[in-house]
């Protein structure tokens, strides 16, 4: 026995339905890389402090710097998401919204 993909058990959402929960995330990955490399310039001036790294060999300066950005980035790109409150407070909204919305759709 085969089903039709019109005759499937799941219901699909209405198109309205599916408006009222899309949320938009705010992501910031070129906030991310500008962190990224001040925190990789400030382990560098940490390590010369230090006696770790000297000024002589630049290499590794240059690969920690980098790689700080390349971080700062993805966190910045697929981090988790701040405001979560407010966020909280939104999914809260559309909840109500989507509650008022089949509230008058009841089976007779």
């Amino acid at each position: 026995m085969t089903m039709s993909p019109s005759s499937s058990p799941v219901a699909e959402p209405a198109a309205a339905d599916a408006e009222v929960g899309t949320m938009v995330v705010k992501r910031h990955p070129i906030r991310g890389i500008l962190f990224g490399i001040l925190i990789g310039i400030g382990t560098n001036v940490l390590m010369v402090i230090f006696s770790i790294a000297s000024y002589k060999n630049l290499i590794p300066s240059i690969v920690m710097t980098v790689c700080g950005s390349v971080i700062g980035f993805m966190l910045g790109k697929y981090g988790p998401i701040r405001g979560r409150r407010r966020a909280r407070k939104q999914l809260a909204a559309a909840a109500a919204a989507a509650e008022g919305a089949t509230a008058g759709l009841t089976p007779a």
